[in-house]
């Protein structure tokens, strides 16, 4: 029996990008494709949350991802994004970008980017190595996907949150904040990972860990698999 006789719901856009180095399901080997061809009832969603607003501008960028979506860009589409290009803005407009988030199409260049940005906050950046768990091997001893091998962190430094710690109180897979304070124990230093470090979020839910500052909250190292490092 197909999935176990398990009632399975699949939610997704087929206007995405296939799956990385592989081929969706529906047309891969013959076994998916024919578990593919067992649901038989489609739902469309057809209003699109891609952009809210209703004024020209805003219905000109929602119609612009529309037709980017469907693969279907106009000369006017990129006319309109060649506006926003850093050569074309002011020295002001630029300045509004400095503590943007950036989107890249390649790790390294995320990688890049963000040492750029470390460096320029003028404070000592520290290697945290993730470690195996109760004991120190080497980096090539550790291997988790949801874990850095080797986080660079600083004070003041923007930091996401890639696990979900406490949800209730907003400590989620996606959270912004910044490291306020590194802290570690008696006789340990870098590339150690700290024993825990402040993290200033921009949401939290919950009482204060310390009165003065409500948002700040400590974040130590988590175990996945058996890899030790800050999440």
């Amino acid at each position: 029996m197909s999935f176990a006789g398990i009632s399975m719901i699949l939610v997704g856009d087929l206007g995405q990008l296939p799956p990385v180095n592989d081929r969706p399901a529906y047309g891969s080997n013959r076994r998916a494709k024919l578990l593919w061809e067992e649901f038989k009832t489609v739902i469309t969603l057809d209003k699109v949350f891609r952009q809210d607003g209703e004024n020209i501008q805003q219905q000109r960028f929602h119609q612009l991802l529309t037709n980017l979506r469907d693969a279907n860009p106009k000369i006017d589409d990129w006319k309109l994004l060649m506006m926003r290009t850093p050569i074309s803005l002011n020295v002001v407009s630029n300045n509004n970008f400095d503590n943007a988030i950036y989107l890249f199409s390649t790790n390294e260049n995320v990688h890049n980017h963000n040492k750029r940005m470390l460096y320029s906050l003028n404070h000592p950046v520290a290697p945290s190595l993730a470690t195996r768990a109760r004991s120190v091997n080497t980096i090539e001893d550790c291997s988790n996907d949801e874990l850095d091998l080797e986080l660079l962190i600083s004070k003041n430094s923007r930091v996401m949150l890639n696990s979900n710690l406490w949800i209730q109180a907003g400590l989620v897979n996606g959270a912004l904040g910044y490291i306020r304070k590194i802290v570690y124990k008696t006789g340990s230093a870098p590339p150690e990972p700290p024993t825990y470090v402040m993290v200033e979020f921009d949401s939290y839910y919950r009482m204060p860990f310390e009165d003065h500052h409500p948002n700040i909250i400590p974040i130590s190292p988590i175990q996945r698999g058996g890899t030790l490092q800050l999440p």
